[in-house]
């Protein structure tokens, strides 16, 4: 099981190879899911210019997926620490239970 918690939009995303980025309030060590931890910095500009890796096509789509996850608006001046998602992690959704497996 994973030690982050993702939702479904960022689950997908990981498994398509888009998402190599999550942005978190709290930092997170590192480990077989989380490859090195940059930050605090401020929304504004993970939204603004790492949107792509966060797996967002565009930062109005960032903004959005990011207040639904906090449940409110999120300011440009919150502070969040990028996580690096291991490029070792290979993520498997199976089709009969939804469960996550890590490979390595």
């Amino acid at each position: 099981m994973l030690e982050l918690k993702y939702n479904k939009w960022s689950m997908q995303r990981i498994k398509d190879g888009a998402k190599t980025l999550t942005s978190r309030k709290t930092k997170h060590e590192h480990g077989i899911e989380i490859e090195d931890v940059v930050g605090p910095l401020p929304w504004y500009f993970i939204r603004d210019y790492l949107y792509r890796s966060e797996g967002a096509s565009s930062p109005a789509e960032l903004q959005r997926i990011m207040n639904q996850c906090q449940r409110r608006e999120v300011d440009d001046e919150d502070m969040f620490y990028v996580h690096i998602i291991s490029p070792r992690m290979i993520l498997k959704l199976t089709e009969e239970t939804g469960e996550v497996r890590n490979e390595i």
